[in-house]
């Protein structure tokens, strides 16, 4: 009886965990971004030694990371957004790393809501980056859930790769200099960091 219970209990810790998050492996719609990502990973190594980059990666440590040249990524309309300069234009940026199929990804979009009407008016900016293969899927994500700022699409996976992405919803918070000061914070946690940067 003892044993039954302990497995029960592994197998709901289990479940809660992968439920928490949607991981590139989970799902099939992420096998061929998935791909790409590994690719782009190899890829960026190499790139961040030999070239000037636009990323300076000291070690895979996210807190090494400094965005320091141009990421340009789509967004809806098909116009391109320079991530720097979206940056550059606010104290601290979230960079929200979502996909429209993504349940807790839509579950933590009013936890970033709340934040960028708490503290927009304090410097802070959101950018949504989604991970999403089919842009109308993307498209009717994005207005269903009445995402007000700017989206861009990371399909080819070449942010995802940069931070080492491997689940999501991820977040990334950046300075307007573009160090990394933070990754993978929600809700409380989130908030409280924010409210400390920006107090």
């Amino acid at each position: 009886m003892k044993t039954t219970t302990i497995i029960l209990l592994a197998l709901t810790l289990a479940t809660t965990v992968l439920v928490s998050s949607c991981g590139n492996k989970t799902s099939d719609k992420t096998a061929a971004a998935e791909a790409t990502v590994v690719a782009e990973k190899d890829s960026l190594t190499t790139a961040t030694d030999t070239t000037e980059s636009t990323v300076e990666a000291a070690t895979a440590d996210n807190s090494s990371i400094k965005i320091t040249g141009k990421y340009v990524l789509p967004q809806l309309n098909g116009k391109p957004l320079v991530l720097r300069k979206e940056i550059d234009r606010h104290t601290i940026t979230i960079l929200d790393f979502w996909a429209s199929w993504c349940g807790p990804c839509r579950e933590e979009m009013p936890n970033v809501k709340h934040l960028l009407d708490t503290y927009a008016s304090k410097g802070l900016g959101v950018i949504g980056i989604s991970v999403d293969q089919n842009k109308d899927d993307w498209a009717a994500a994005v207005s269903d859930l009445g995402l007000s700022w700017p989206q861009v699409n990371d399909e080819k996976g070449e942010l995802s790769a940069l931070f080492n992405v491997e689940f999501i919803p991820y977040i990334v918070v950046a300075d307007n200099e573009g160090n990394i000061l933070k990754t993978n914070l929600r809700g409380q946690p989130l908030e409280n960091f924010i409210a400390e940067k920006l107090k």
